[in-house]
């Protein structure tokens, strides 16, 4: 017999927190109008383009300081959405 991870939740508080969130996000549900404005509305690919990066950041026998992690992944954010050309168009 499987056992839940966690306790037994009462219904009544639980329902009350997920209308409290609910309310609390009202603004960032409006799922009709970004299907409308096409804005995409499911995390797959921001999930994609993290896993991505971590790959590419954590290759065989790399090593980084804190403070150049980010600079790189600005980098290889440029070079995986096809944004290098035009991003380094103006210096040049």
């Amino acid at each position: 017999m499987r056992r839940a991870r966690f306790g037994q939740a009462d219904p009544h508080e639980a329902l009350t927190h997920l209308l409290g969130f609910l309310d609390r996000h009202a603004t960032h549900l409006d799922y009709p109008r970004y299907r409308g404005e096409q804005i995409p509305i499911s995390s797959g690919p921001m999930e994609s383009t993290c896993k991505q990066l971590g790959r590419r950041l954590k290759g065989p026998g790399m090593r980084w300081r804190a403070e150049n992690i980010t600079p790189m992944a600005a980098l290889i954010s440029l070079w995986t959405d096809d944004r290098w050309d035009a991003y380094w168009r103006p210096a040049a």
